[in-house]
């Protein structure tokens, strides 16, 4: 009946208390700033030059197995359907 209910409702909110006493330190401590995200500067905005059949190419550049530094604009289509990249020197 009621008492049950009482006593149900007095378990539910002690539960409540003991798990935000064991956040609040926690939600207590200054959040320390995420560090900004690493983007590779495109060498320039696509523009005209940087476009093919499907749209606008997308700047890549990274490093080969071999060590070896690339760059270039390639194609949005996914590999097969796309258009030859447009490598940069």
């Amino acid at each position: 009946g009621q008492l049950s209910e009482s006593v149900s409702d007095i378990t539910a909110a002690s539960n409540f208390l003991k798990a935000a006493s064991a956040v609040a330190p926690i939600a207590q401590q200054p959040a320390t700033p995420a560090p900004a995200p690493q983007v590779p500067a495109a060498p320039t905005l696509p523009s005209a030059e940087h476009v093919c059949a499907h749209g606008a190419r997308v700047y890549r550049d990274g490093v080969n197995k071999a060590g070896k530094a690339w760059k270039g604009w390639f194609c949005s289509m996914p590999k097969g359907q796309d258009c030859p990249a447009e490598w940069l020197r």
